[in-house]
């Protein structure tokens, strides 16, 4: 009996940052697991989790007075369900992907206010997690030699702080 499909994948990822006093280098490994199973010829089911990570922008390290030179990877678990339904129809496809999503990140860079609300800063500010949904629609068809596609993707998230509960940004 079929147990369905088991992707495991491991990804690597190497910062290598150069500054004025500063040689650094720093590793990531990435891995991802997926567990999917197929619910007929069109539509598909399946669990995913992925260990990601986001280095700070150049604005955020530096723009104005509001970067920061200090701020660390960003760094997250995400755990997800997805579904997925393939409709094909003339010389094409139309496929929907409708994935809910938990994430628990930590090191989370945010954009924190300071003195008011004009002067922000750059921020590691702890833990965060976030509950949300992910809607994606692809359409692919062929047109003589050619292959044209559109996707939409729109994806909403409740985001909140969960790193130190005396806070005033906690929750």
């Amino acid at each position: 009996k079929a147990i369905g499909k088991i992707l495991v994948q491991l990804g690597a990822q190497c910062i290598f940052e150069k500054r004025d006093t500063l040689n650094q280098s720093q590793w990531n490994l990435l891995p991802a697991l997926s567990w999917s199973f197929d619910l007929g010829s069109k539509n598909k089911i399946g669990i995913v989790y992925r260990y990601t990570c986001r280095q700070p922008t150049f604005n955020e390290l530096y723009y104005r007075q509001i970067g920061n030179t200090k701020l660390r990877t960003e760094k997250a678990h995400i755990a997800s369900l997805r579904y997925e339904l393939a409709l094909p129809f003339k010389k094409g496809i139309s496929q929907t992907m409708i994935q809910p999503f938990y994430s628990y990140v930590y090191d989370k860079i945010l954009a924190v206010p300071t003195k008011n609300l004009f002067i922000w800063s750059i921020q590691n500010i702890g833990k965060s997690d976030a509950i949300g949904v992910e809607f994606t629609q692809f359409i692919q068809k062929k047109i003589f030699n050619h292959t044209l596609g559109a996707r939409i993707n729109y994806t909403f998230q409740y985001t909140r702080d969960i790193s130190d509960p005396e806070s005033q940004t906690y929750g």
